[in-house]
């Protein structure tokens, strides 16, 4: 604990001036400490992300992400939970809203899909989790609809990064998750309704062609800290984190199948490509796929 707290504990100006030595090392923890690290720092951990989420230079946030994508890719569930109470996830929404709006000081695009995916991993382990904030805001420019549009535009950009393969299976998935089901439905479901033609057609796609999921990691600059280079195929921890991430662990085509037959029952009309319902491969499960661990 004397680790973290020397980790945690650190000055807002040292935490803003070297967030990827603070960040590179707070996901480590985070990684290696898995459930008892977050059980005995959740506070400290959320006032980090508090701290540099979106007050940060883009270059810096892709760092911040690091730690976003260790705490939700192992702790959807309770990583969202502690994102949406210390703020962190309204923040995010916020950010997402002024760069949809096309306002003059939004964040690049680069930085609002990294925002996105800690979302889509975020409903992933709770589908209603931002039913209650956008209940209480005013959503006439911004709101679940444009929500919905943004993480649909996310899954359909053509970025070159390794890591966008499963960026866009997150994405898809999280909007898979909105529809209704059992007569459940969150605020998003009725906009991902709206899109299911779009949503339909970018899931058969990437079900078809489904690309490896790689493990996000940030490149080095010569000009800032040098910190040994982590050997990602070779890290125990590492290798771990990548078969239990959700990404690789859920069969996506059969995911796929299986809520666009539901989809189609919702919109009453035929949403399966002749590729997609003829292909093998893609035989349904008899079981209800699911999208929490």
């Amino acid at each position: 604990n004397d680790s973290h707290d020397s980790l945690l504990g650190l000055h807002t100006r040292d935490i803003l001036l070297h967030p990827r030595v603070v960040m590179m090392l707070a996901a480590d923890y985070v990684l290696m400490g898995g459930r008892d690290f977050l059980q005995s720092e959740s506070n400290k951990l959320a006032e980090l992300l508090s701290l540099t989420v979106t007050k940060v230079q883009p270059r810096g946030a892709e760092y911040v992400a690091l730690v976003l994508e260790a705490l939700l890719r192992a702790f959807p569930l309770e990583g969202g939970l502690l994102l949406m109470e210390s703020q962190v996830i309204p923040t995010m929404l916020k950010s997402c809203a002024s760069h949809y709006l096309e306002d003059d000081n939004s964040e690049p695009r680069r930085v609002v899909n990294l925002y996105l995916t800690s979302i889509c991993r975020s409903l992933l382990g709770n589908p209603t989790l931002l039913d209650a904030f956008f209940a209480s805001v005013d959503t006439s420019s911004f709101g679940p609809r444009e929500l919905v549009v943004m993480i649909l535009q996310c899954a359909r950009a053509n970025a070159l990064d390794s890591f966008h393969p499963t960026r866009r299976k997150l994405c898809l998935m999280a909007l898979l998750a909105q529809i209704q089901q059992n007569q459940q439905q969150t605020c998003l479901s009725p906009f991902v309704l709206q899109q299911a033609r779009g949503l339909s057609e970018e899931c058969q796609n990437n079900a078809c062609n489904e690309e490896e999921c790689s493990f996000y990691s940030v490149g080095f600059d010569f000009d800032e800290e040098s910190l040994p280079d982590r050997q990602h195929d070779e890290d125990p921890f590492i290798k771990q984190a990548v078969a239990n991430d959700i990404a690789n662990t859920t069969n996506f085509p059969q995911l796929v199948r299986y809520n666009l037959t539901e989809l189609q029952r919702l919109m009453g009309e035929n949403l399966l490509s002749h590729k997609f319902a003829n292909n093998n491969a893609l035989e349904p499960s008899s079981l209800q796929m699911s999208f929490t661990k």
